[in-house]
């Protein structure tokens, strides 16, 4: 019975809210997010893991206006390079 009523309570909560989901964990450019992955060892074993996004904070100009974004580090360097967003 006890079982029940956390499964219900885990289904109640929105997907997306700050307790199920990061904020950091994502880029808002892209999207890009972690993915799971496999360890390999000398002995050829395969343990689970993931892999991050390298996101970091910075400040981005949008249509004239200065925005603080959470951007994955590809997203930066393609952004500076092509001007993308300022134009």
């Amino acid at each position: 019975m006890r079982l029940r009523l956390v499964e219900s309570a885990r289904i109640l909560t929105p997907p997306g809210s700050p307790a199920t989901e990061s904020v950091m964990a994502s880029c808002e450019l892209c999207g890009a997010r972690r993915r799971a992955g496999k360890n390999v060892s000398h002995s050829n074993r395969h343990t689970n893991r993931w892999f991050f996004p390298n996101i970091q904070r910075a400040m981005l100009t949008i249509s004239g206006k200065t925005k603080r974004m959470n951007v994955c580090t590809r997203c930066l360097r393609t952004v500076q390079n092509k001007r993308m967003l300022s134009a």
